[in-house]
């Protein structure tokens, strides 16, 4: 669960969506099931005041008809059509659990129609694809977030909390903020 309220507090601050009141729900697209990560979000994230999924895209219709089944979700959510879901859906961002292959075509995708985009570690395999999507994410005024496993550490939270009382070495108070 906090994994889930740290991505949406990640997703509402650090990706920008300025066009939201604090008590609008993210539109959330969850693109892909293939990364086992995925299922946190699935058991959570449709309880969440603070988001609303709006779609899954996933080509594979067996696995979507697995995951749908298992938590329960309203097969109405379920593309196969990433470009026909970001059209109708308009989601603010993408929470993306496809192969580390297909990271770029979907950040590039979603970047056009205005989307940030979250993705697994790592964020791509070949520096061509990583310029590409620091260019999609410029040109189109989106973010990108890399969920790293160890930004969820308690450890990270209590580090930033002592530097910021200035705990942790002279002139360090308020270098978070």
């Amino acid at each position: 669960m906090k994994r889930v309220c740290l991505f949406i507090l990640f997703a509402t601050t650090l990706l920008s969506l300025p066009a939201h009141a604090a008590d609008t729900p993210v539109r959330v697209a969850i693109v892909g099931l293939v990364h086992g990560h995925v299922k946190g979000f699935l058991r959570t994230l449709p309880g969440n005041p603070s988001a609303r999924l709006v779609a899954i895209v996933e080509p594979d219709t067996a696995l979507a008809a697995q995951y749908q089944k298992q938590y329960k979700l309203d097969p109405s959510l379920f593309h196969t059509d990433l470009e026909e879901m970001l059209t109708t859906q308009k989601p603010d961002a993408v929470l993306v659990y496809t192969t580390i292959q297909d990271h770029r075509r979907v950040i590039e995708a979603a970047a056009k129609h205005g989307a940030s985009s979250m993705v697994e570690k790592p964020l791509c395999t070949t520096m061509e694809d990583a310029l590409a999507i620091r260019a999609a994410a410029r040109a189109h005024h989106v973010q990108v977030l890399v969920n790293y496993e160890t930004t969820w550490y308690s450890s990270n939270a209590e580090a930033l909390r002592l530097a910021d009382t200035g705990k942790l070495g002279e002139g360090t108070q308020g270098c978070c903020a």
